[in-house]
């Protein structure tokens, strides 16, 4: 019953994600927009944490060999929508906040829903001095992050709807949370905390040095270790969906529904659970 109930969900959730992506094509609103180029500059030595939060914008956070923080909003609203539009750089302390939202609340209706109340094509692009940061927390509702080449102890990403990709991210620990969208970490480092409602996972990972958890309800996961660590710990659990591990040392070849394995004693822990979806641990 269970099984049955969660192939339904997901076909509800296709449906819902079909219509907001290719609604535009069946419902026409087309409102003129006005052009958003906005930009902001901060002296970055002092900072140690950045704090993003937006509402529909894709966000894109860069390391860079420069001294300052460059912060810069670009793409298309509107007018009415750009009116209302809050746009906001503070910096508290070593904390760097940037707010890009609308202040006016949400309008639910079929117009608004299709064009994300006016904002359907913003760009939030920040780039950082090259250092490592305590923490780097980023939010959005709508829209895909890209974070490249960034080091910090603690990085925190959520998201409503839209995929993240990591590349490059050095962290001591690392969560990640996605209702709708996928997750790609390319060339990770540390340990991960990663859970999606719906869309795949992808974690590549330079070596297996911290505990990671992966939880998915409804899409495959794929590990990759660029280094297989001497003592570890492999928990992999699919209720629809295979469970495979290929040429990690020590561990022989392995196809199936669920897996526990330890490897030596005192070793990271690597646990992935989902509910629809084929779990792939592999070695390179």
């Amino acid at each position: 019953m269970k099984k049955v109930a969660l192939v339904a969900l997901v076909c509800f959730l296709v449906g819902i994600v079909g219509t907001i992506a290719f609604g535009h094509q069946v419902f026409s609103f087309e409102s003129e927009k006005d052009s958003v180029d906005q930009s902001k500059t901060i002296e970055g030595s002092k900072i140690t944490g950045i704090d993003i939060d937006v509402d529909v914008a894709d966000v894109t956070v860069t390391s860079t060999d420069g001294k300052d923080i460059e912060v810069h909003l670009r793409g298309k609203a509107i007018e009415s929508s750009y009116q209302n539009l809050n746009f906001n750089v503070e910096q508290q302390d070593e904390i760097l906040s940037i707010t890009v939202e609308s202040k006016k609340d949400f309008d639910f209706s079929i117009p608004s829903l299709f064009n994300f109340n006016g904002f359907g094509g913003l760009d939030l692009e920040v780039k950082v001095p090259e250092k490592m940061y305590e923490t780097v927390d980023i939010r959005s509702n709508v829209g895909d992050q890209t974070i490249n080449a960034l080091a910090v102890k603690n990085f925190m990403a959520r998201s409503d709807v839209g995929d993240i990709t990591l590349e490059r991210l050095e962290s001591e620990e690392a969560s990640i949370y996605s209702n709708v969208g996928d997750v790609d970490v390319v060339a990770g480092q540390g340990g991960y905390t990663i859970e999606t409602d719906t869309g795949s996972v992808e974690l590549d990972l330079l070596a297996l040095k911290g505990n990671t958890h992966i939880q998915s309800d409804i899409g495959d996961v794929d590990v990759s270790l660029h280094e297989s660590p001497t003592n570890f710990v492999l928990d992999l659990q699919s209720d629809i969906g295979d469970v495979s591990v290929k040429n990690i040392n020590g561990f022989q070849d392995s196809t199936g529904k669920d897996l526990f394995v330890e490897i030596g004693s005192g070793g990271p822990v690597l646990e992935v659970v989902t509910d629809i979806g084929e779990i792939k641990v592999s070695g390179n």
